[in-house]
C-alpha cells in the first residue's frame, strides 16, 4: 500500500495536467453500465494512480499510470 501512495503522489494527474484532465464519474464505471454499453466508449481509466482496463466482467489493473497516460484515458472521480 506505501508503493502505491507513492506511486500516487509521484504521478498525481493535477501535478501533471496542472488539473485540466479528462474525468469521469465512478458511477459510470459499475459492472452493470459497463456491460450495458459504456465498454464501448471506456476501456481504460487511470484509478488512484493507476491505469485499469475493462475486461468482459470487470476492471484490471495493467500499470501505474504515466505522465503520457493522463492526455489519452479519464480520471475518475468521485461522484
Amino acid at each position: 500500500m506505501k508503493k502505491r501512495k507513492k506511486l500516487l503522489e509521484k504521478h498525481s494527474y493535477s501535478k501533471v495536467m496542472g488539473g485540466k484532465q479528462k474525468t469521469i464519474k465512478r458511477s459510470e464505471l459499475s459492472n452493470f453500465k459497463m456491460a450495458s454499453g459504456n465498454e464501448k466508449r471506456i476501456s481504460k481509466v487511470i484509478l488512484d494512480g493507476f491505469v485499469e482496463e475493462w475486461v468482459a466482467i470487470g476492471w484490471i489493473t495493467l500499470e501505474a499510470a504515466e505522465p503520457k497516460d493522463y492526455k489519452l484515458y479519464p480520471v475518475v472521480v468521485e461522484d
